[in-house]
């Protein structure tokens, strides 16, 4: 009796476009924190975490900037 051939179902090629989407993705979000007076902390493949200026923090947050959305969950501090 033959054996069954297990098929693949990646594609690479989609993989690919995916992982670069959500990487020019991330850089306009990079890009919209600097524009907005931030500094960028760390990145991660679908996080941006950034510090802003007390008296710009207003401008930025609970906004959507671009594609970004910057959402705080935490009192800001005075």
């Amino acid at each position: 009796m033959p054996k069954k051939v297990k098929k693949n179902t990646s594609n690479v090629s989609v993989s690919a476009a995916i992982t670069s989407k959500a990487r020019i993705k991330l850089y306009r979000g990079m890009i919209e924190v600097m524009k907005n007076k931030g500094r960028i902390l760390r990145t991660d493949t679908d996080s941006i975490i950034a510090a802003f200026n007390k008296k710009e923090i207003q401008n930025v947050i609970d906004k959507p900037l671009g594609e970004v959305y910057f959402d705080s969950n935490k009192k800001i501090l005075s």
